[in-house]
């Protein structure tokens, strides 16, 4: 049993590093095309397109998610 919660917990280790990876691409021009860019894409869309449903306004900030591809087609 501490086997499976401590892969549970690996697992969830290493995928909130690949989400921090992927915000801190915002940072560079044209990261989101690269090979790089398009792999860490397809590991975070199946989490980050659920919360894109959600309303993230609190106290008139908006903290919602637009990914980097709606951005760039504005």
């Amino acid at each position: 049993m501490f086997l499976i919660i401590r892969f549970i917990q690996n697992a969830t280790d290493i995928y909130s590093l690949i989400l921090v990876a992927f915000a801190l691409l915002s940072w560079f021009p044209n990261a989101y095309d690269t090979q790089l860019g398009k792999f860490l894409e397809t590991l975070c869309k199946p989490i980050l397109e659920p919360l894109k449903r959600l309303p993230l306004q609190i106290a008139g900030l908006d903290f919602g998610l637009d990914s980097p591809n709606s951005l760039a087609n504005d």
